[in-house]
């Protein structure tokens, strides 16, 4: 039986970056970038008001107030996109819009609150110094600087940047795809009623649900009857389709349990089978060539933690994502909690307060199959392996779920 930490590590590993590949700028969002993207261009291009106001030469405005007011000749408008024809001289003024480009003379704006327009003159009750109310051109960035770097996430500030530049479209990192089977008898669709022992497959919407959270794309496989030699068929045909093949229970001690079995036999050669953890001590993974195989455990909350805490930074290093693939909040743990030593607990519960008063309450209910924890619950307290108790009032990291 393999640690957490080393399982995880072992599972990077193993991870190789998906390829880049091109999309339009509309479809970035939420990816990872794959080259540098330098600016195409200075921003703003060129000087321009800040302020709707009157474009003006400072030096005929020195002075002017509400009790001296200065009157200059007005010489025109220069609306944001309109031509730069006009030209400003001493003792005239322009009306300028917001991001209007600075017409030829004229070295400063006041705002349109400081002025009034009285028979083609315009009357100034407030001087403003040279560059007042200007935006210089470059004084954003200059062409060629690299403000959204390779390895970047694509939010909506670097599509703000990508836009300004003219990134039509983007060059990101593959996303993977990743393929989805249940097993167990006892199982039947969603959308089917159940009666006596059997149950909705809800694992495979859930894996499928984390899976495109974490940047993949997902498909639900049918789910199979525990039949060994339908299970070795269906994966023999199907695991080296994707790049990561995740199959929900029948990795245990039971008599009815052949995925392990079907996975070695399709020429999956697994890593391990169990992990010192709870809940989800039954985990395996391995490699199809270039498939990564994840083997979870079937009892849902087992299956939901083992996704996340493996195969989601796994998904997220495929992505072109840079550790730390999981941000960490420190609590004040509310209770005490008590596990067994040498596994690591996944421990949920809730996070009251506000940083940095910050606490974790650890939900009653820990069972594996207790599908509650996961609605009720919005953060995990990863125990460590070492102790038997930990004490409330202890300072904690957790991870929101």
């Amino acid at each position: 039986m393999i640690r957490y930490e080393e399982a995880l590590e072992l599972i990077l590993a193993k991870v190789h970056r998906g390829e880049p590949e091109v999309v339009s700028l509309k479809d970035s969002f939420g990816r990872v970038i794959a080259a540098d993207a330098p600016a195409t261009l200075d921003h703003p291009s060129f000087d321009n008001s800040a302020m709707d106001g009157y474009a003006v030469v400072a030096e005929s405005v020195r002075g002017a107030s509400r009790e001296n007011p200065v009157s200059l000749k007005f010489v025109g408008d220069v609306p944001a996109g309109g031509d730069d024809s006009i030209v400003v001289g001493p003792g005239e003024a322009a009306r300028i819009g917001t991001g209007a480009k600075i017409p030829r003379g004229a070295d400063t704006v006041v705002i349109v609150e400081n002025t009034d327009f009285r028979d083609g003159q315009v009357v100034v009750y407030q001087g403003e110094p040279e560059g007042r109310h200007i935006r210089r051109a470059g004084e954003d960035f200059r062409k060629g600087d690299v403000l959204v770097k390779e390895g970047t996430v694509i939010g909506p500030p670097e599509v703000c940047y990508l836009a300004a530049n003219g990134y039509a479209s983007v060059s990101v990192y593959r996303r993977p795809r990743v393929g989805i089977l249940s097993t167990g008898t006892e199982l039947v669709p969603v959308d089917s009623p159940v009666s006596g022992t059997k149950v909705r497959d809800s694992n495979s919407a859930t894996i499928r649900a984390l899976a495109e959270r974490a940047g993949a794309v997902a498909e639900v496989l049918p789910s199979l009857p525990d039949e060994r030699d339908e299970i070795v068929r269906f994966i023999g045909e199907r695991m080296r389709s994707f790049d990561f093949f995740v199959t929900i229970g029948g990795i245990s001690m039971g008599a009815h349990d052949y995925v392990g079995e079907a996975l070695e036999a399709a020429g999956a050669k697994m890593e391990f089978w169990k992990v010192a953890i709870r809940p989800g001590k039954p985990f395996g993974f391995g490699t199809a060539g270039n498939t990564l195989v994840f083997a979870l455990p079937g009892n849902p909350v087992s299956c939901y933690i083992t996704f996340e805490i493996f195969a989601r930074p796994a998904i997220a290093r495929f992505c072109g994502r840079k550790p730390p693939y999981r941000e960490f909040i420190t609590a004040t743990l509310g209770e005490d909690v008590k596990k067994k030593k040498g596994l690591t607990t996944f421990v949920r519960g809730r996070i009251v307060g506000d940083a940095p008063d910050v606490t974790f309450l650890p939900y009653k209910k820990q069972g594996s199959g207790m599908i509650s924890t996961l609605v009720e619950c919005d953060a995990v307290f990863v125990a460590p392996e070492g102790r038997e108790t930990v004490e409330k009032g202890e300072r904690i990291s957790v991870f929101r779920l």
